[in-house]
């Protein structure tokens, strides 16, 4: 007899495997994404920071009777 086709064993041994596959690129593309969100967290938390710093040298020069050229 000549058959065709996979048995059970076989499906369920290679969705075994691609759920394997799958959850090892979830975690690490998670782990990624936390650590992405993180650093652009942080990265706009200094940027406001030295904005917040220019802004009161900028009046701090202004008060002072200087004039002051702004190129922003």
């Amino acid at each position: 007899m000549n058959r065709k086709g996979f048995t059970l064993i076989e499906l369920m041994v290679a969705v075994a495997c691609s759920a394997i596959l799958v959850a090892s690129v979830w975690q690490c593309f998670s782990l990624f994404h936390g650590t992405f969100v993180r650093l652009v967290s942080d990265y706009g938390t200094q940027f406001e920071i030295q904005m917040d710093d220019i802004r009161k040298v900028m009046k701090n020069a202004r008060g002072l009777g200087g004039r002051l050229e702004s190129r922003f």
